[in-house]
């Protein structure tokens, strides 16, 4: 059997999207299974091969991205309800909020977590030079981790907000896409 696209060569395999045959240059393999250049691009290999992904983990990010903007989407009903949600002079006030508020909650969470996926290596750094314990007094241990943890959420909610959480997104969709 000979590749579809190097006559010389001789097919490795068949591409488990496109069926077509291809040789080594032309046939890799991801997440267990050949895939052709054609159905798959040269950043979804890198991708998953320099920051460890497979299809299961990005499909599974996936899904608690959704699941951490429908809590978003329940925050923001709430707090929409605490503030008085039902006691505006006009419908269309209520009805506005009632349709905006729940969604910034949503886009906050989202953005959050996707900022958050980006940033573990960060908060994994911070942890491990916390070997310092024993010699700091409690209390400003306590203070210090506080407003690390704190810096590192407003870094988290920044990088999403300001279009990294989109980027991520696409990426995992991209990468569970090509792993299916």
């Amino acid at each position: 059997m000979r590749c579809a696209h190097h006559a010389y060569a001789e097919a490795i395999g068949h591409c488990t999207r496109c069926t077509v045959a291809g040789c080594r240059r032309c046939v890799r393999e991801v997440a267990g299974s050949l895939v052709c250049r054609r159905c798959t691009t040269l950043s979804d290999l890198v991708l998953e091969e320099v920051t460890g992904l497979d299809g299961a983990k990005a499909k599974r990010r996936l899904r608690d991205s959704l699941v951490a903007a429908s809590v978003g989407v329940f925050l923001g009903l709430v707090s929409w309800l605490g503030f008085g949600g039902f006691e505006y002079r006009h419908a269309a006030a209520a009805i506005v909020s009632l349709a905006i508020i729940p969604l910034i909650y949503a886009w906050l969470l989202w953005s959050f977590y996707w900022g958050c996926v980006k940033l573990r290596p960060h908060y994994r750094l911070v942890v491990r030079r916390l070997g310092w314990v024993d010699a700091v007094p409690l209390l400003s241990w306590l203070a210090l981790v506080q407003i690390g943890v704190l810096y590192l959420s407003l870094k988290a909610v920044a990088y999403g907000i300001f279009g990294g959480a989109i980027v991520q997104y696409l990426r995992h969709k991209r990468l569970a896409r090509v792993a299916a």
